[in-house]
């Protein structure tokens, strides 16, 4: 596993504070997802809320690609009956 400078977490958690994905930042980095979550626990609650938020946009983003795909087979199966 990488060994990474104070100005390289500092890069990461930036990343992630601004919504990329940690699993995607880990691959980058060559750590473990767990290592940036364990770092960003050492962080205020202000930063961990801002990544709970970035999660949860993600989450919703996900969600309504979904809801767009289903609503759209639904119309579309409408259309042949």
């Amino acid at each position: 596993m990488a060994k990474l400078t104070k100005d390289q977490w500092n890069e990461i958690l930036s990343k992630v504070k601004s919504g990329e994905k940690v699993t995607d930042l880990a691959q980058i980095y060559g750590i473990s997802p767990k290592s940036i979550y364990n770092k960003a626990g050492t962080i205020s609650e202000t930063d961990n809320s801002l990544l709970e938020i970035n999660r949860l946009k993600r989450e919703v983003k996900n969600l309504r690609e979904v809801l767009g795909y289903v609503t759209a087979e639904l119309s579309r199966e409408k259309k042949l009956v």
